[in-house]
Formats: C-alpha cells, sequence, structure tokens
C-alpha cells in the first residue's frame, strides 16, 4: 500500500512537471523565443525568428493555470468540472491585464448553489467601476501618452536633449501613465466582472502614497505581487536556503531573482530585465534596514520623494528601448547640464 502511495505521489508530481512546462513551453515559444533568438545571433548562432503573433493575455492565463496545477497537487484547490475550471481560465474581463485571479476567488463563485448572475447592487456598482476606470485610460493615460510621452521620446530617440524641467515633468508624466493605464485595465475588469455577478480582487491601492519600497509592491499589481511571492519567491527560497547556513542571504537572492523574472513577465526585452533586477535590489536593501532596524534620521517627506525618484527613475529604464537612449533621457534630467559640457 506505501509502495502504492509512493508511486502515485511520483506520478503527480510528473503531471504537475510536465504541465507546467507546457504552459511555460508556449509561453516561451509565443513571447520569449524571437528575443533569445536575436541575441543568440551575436554568438554566431543563427536561429531564425518566429515571428509569431502574440495571443491576447497569455501572460496573465499562463500564471493562472500555474498556480491552479501547483495548488491541486498540494491538495489548496476548490474541485470543480471542466466547464468550471475553462470559465476560470477564459473569463474575459481580466485576460488581457489583469487583476491575475486565484483559482479559490473565482470557482468558488461560480458554483451552481451560489453563482447569482442578476444581481443589482452588483449590476450599479460594476457600471460605475468600469466607467471609472474607463475615464482614466481614455482622458488620462492615453492623453498624457499623446501630448506629453510620446513627443518627449520622439525628441529622445532623434538623438537630442532637452532641458531638464521637460525632461522631469515628461518621465513623471509616463510614470502616471502607466499607473493610470494599468489601474483602469483592472478596474475596467472589476467593473465588468461585477456585470455578470463575479467579483475580481482589487489590483491597485493608491501605489504613491507608499512609504517605502515593499510598501510600494503591496500596492502596487497586488494580485502579481502575491503570485510572485507563492509560485516564484517561496520556491526559490526554498530551494536556495536549502543546507544553507545563512538564510537570509538566500532570502535576498530568491527576491532579486523573483523581482528580475517579474521583470521578463512584463517584456521580452533587456530593459524589462534591467528594471525586474534593480528593483530586486532595491527589495533586498529594505529587507536589510527592516531586518538590522536601521533608522535613518531623514524626514519622511524627503524618504518619500526618494522613493519616488527611485520609481521614476526605474519607469524610464522600462519605457526606454536601449541602452543610449536611458542615458539621452537621464542626461536630459540633469539640471545645468550644459555647463558641465
Amino acid at each position: 500500500r506505501l509502495s502504492n502511495i509512493g508511486n502515485e505521489s511520483k506520478l503527480s508530481n510528473f503531471i504537475l512537471k510536465l504541465g507546467i512546462l507546457f504552459n511555460l513551453g508556449l509561453l516561451f515559444i509565443f513571447k520569449y523565443f524571437d528575443f533569445f533568438s536575436l541575441n543568440l545571433s551575436f554568438l554566431g548562432l543563427n536561429i531564425p525568428k518566429l515571428d509569431l503573433i502574440l495571443p491576447i493575455g497569455i501572460s496573465f492565463y499562463t500564471f493562472q493555470q500555474i498556480g491552479f496545477l501547483v495548488d491541486s497537487f498540494k491538495g489548496k484547490s476548490n474541485k470543480g468540472n471542466l466547464f468550471e475550471y475553462a470559465t476560470f481560465v477564459s473569463f474575459f474581463p481580466q485576460l488581457i491585464a489583469g487583476p491575475i485571479v486565484h483559482h479559490e476567488q473565482f470557482i468558488e463563485q461560480i458554483k451552481p448553489k451560489k453563482y447569482n448572475p442578476i444581481n443589482y447592487s452588483y449590476i450599479s456598482t460594476g457600471i460605475i467601476i468600469f466607467i471609472f476606470g474607463l475615464f482614466k485610460k481614455v482622458v488620462v493615460a492615453d492623453e498624457l501618452a499623446l501630448r506629453v510621452v510620446e513627443p518627449f521620446y520622439k525628441i529622445i530617440s532623434s538623438g537630442d536633449l532637452t532641458s531638464a524641467p521637460v525632461a522631469w515633468i515628461s518621465t513623471i508624466s509616463y510614470s502616471m501613465q502607466i499607473y493610470f493605464d494599468f489601474s483602469a485595465y483592472s478596474e475596467m475588469a472589476i467593473g465588468l466582472g461585477l456585470l455578470f455577478g463575479i467579483t475580481l480582487p482589487v489590483n491597485f491601492d493608491s501605489p504613491f502614497q507608499a512609504n517605502s519600497l515593499i510598501d510600494y509592491w503591496n500596492r502596487w499589481n497586488i494580485t502579481l505581487s502575491n503570485f510572485i511571492g507563492d509560485y516564484v519567491y517561496f520556491p526559490l527560497f526554498k530551494k536556495f536556503a536549502s543546507g544553507s547556513k545563512n538564510i537570509f542571504q538566500e532570502h535576498l537572492k530568491a527576491i532579486i531573482c523573483a523581482m528580475t523574472i517579474t521583470g521578463f513577465w512584463h517584456g521580452a526585452n533587456w530593459n524589462c530585465l534591467l528594471f525586474g533586477f534593480i528593483h530586486g535590489i532595491g527589495l533586498s536593501i529594505n529587507h536589510i534596514y527592516k531586518a538590522k532596524k536601521i533608522k535613518i534620521k531623514i524626514p519622511p517627506l524627503f524618504l518619500r520623494i526618494s522613493l519616488l525618484v527611485f520609481i521614476n527613475l526605474t519607469f524610464v529604464i522600462f519605457k526606454s528601448i536601449n541602452l543610449n537612449q536611458i542615458k539621452l533621457v537621464i542626461y536630459s534630467m540633469i539640471p545645468f547640464k550644459n555647463n558641465l559640457l
């Protein structure tokens, strides 16, 4: 009997790994193959690009499916039939830009005995939230992009510099644009979900009011942060910490790796990798100060401004297409740069 239990455990583990590899394999082929093909060509390996059209929402439903597989293996998943699972994976409001939904948050709501698609309080609230999100996207995010961000980056792309005030206003505008863009999509998804009688999790909680980088990532794209913590950071930490004498050091290594993966998840390019890596370093420094209880005698307002400047500079990296563009943007942000020439 124990032998049978052991065989079942091995089979379950094999199916889990196969399922994860299948999902990551599809994501790699559609999203990352051409990135590696291009970069390996510099090493003399000429691998032809596939130039495939990226399926809408593949990053999000890949993560959701992996989460379901892992929790099913651990016995944490809610039992559901094939229709309920298919509905969970393909629920269109949050499919393109999140929030990433945990299966427990979704499948439990659509059980026949509990599901009530016609809830007038949900419908009225959903319409209001959707309109608010649509306003943030069309009137705020798109207008910032059209009138400030894109003209600035057009100048930078031509190899020219701008004045420091223009550079700061433009880069801050991009930080605001990306916040209003992402949060608007999440809110529109939440609003549409309520129209179908489904509640989706809040994904943004005033991240620019954060007091530290740790606090910031607890407020920014919350469902992604939670997913990365549960399914990327903890497995990495467990692996690194196995047999290690310095658990805290392995904790920091896992944070940096997890955040680098988070950056790469956002886009198949070096700037996204660098964006994630820098945030990983920043979070590690935060955790060191927190663990050692280091207190810096700096006014809270200055700390808040320093955090916002750091976030703004990392969004410069996130937006720029190459290192030369990053250099031109940052150089443009320096006051009195003409006196430095």
